[in-house]
């Protein structure tokens, strides 16, 4: 019985390989710098491509680790949808708000982090960065003028 069962083991990692292997996203269109003051909410719209060829359920969140309390600039960060399913060769918008804290220092970059996930392959993730800068409302006008 042993003979028959490293057969079956080796098709079903084979399997398992060719799926995880076959989920891609192509992310675009991220914007370069949103800038804010403190307490504001930056904006960005991400175009995410299934590249790959099998579809699938995704979920996007902002990295809970990154946020609030670990980080001085943002609470958290919001995306709509946060769900969306995905076909080979399809495309979704997503809005995504970064919720950045009254108390983010000024006059600094910072990166909020999000993370797309399959829904049927636990090992997929895929980081997603947009990054901020956060103006001394003092300065403004030196900014825009």
């Amino acid at each position: 019985m042993k003979p028959r069962i490293i057969p079956l083991i080796v098709i079903l990692f084979s399997l398992f390989s060719f799926f995880v292997s076959a989920q891609q996203l192509a992310v675009t269109d991220v914007p370069i710098l949103s800038r804010v003051e403190p307490g504001e909410t930056a904006r960005f719209t991400l175009v995410v491509r299934n590249v790959g060829d099998v579809g699938d359920v995704f979920k996007i969140r902002g990295d809970p680790q990154k946020a609030s309390p670990f980080s001085p600039f943002y609470t958290y960060v919001s995306t709509t949808p946060n769900q969306f399913r995905l076909n080979p060769g399809e495309t979704i918008t997503l809005d995504v708000e970064v919720h950045t804290s009254e108390r983010a220092p000024v006059e600094e970059s910072f990166f909020a982090y999000l993370l797309i996930e399959a829904v049927s392959v636990v090992d997929f993730v895929l980081p997603v960065t947009v990054e901020t800068y956060v103006l001394d409302s003092a300065h403004i006008f030196d900014v825009f003028f």
